[in-house]
């Protein structure tokens, strides 16, 4: 999950995922 972490930056519902 590596671009998720660039993208959980714009998307703060997905931090959820990333923990």
């Amino acid at each position: 999950m590596t671009s998720a972490g660039a993208e959980c930056l714009h998307q703060p519902d997905h931090k959820v995922d990333i923990g």
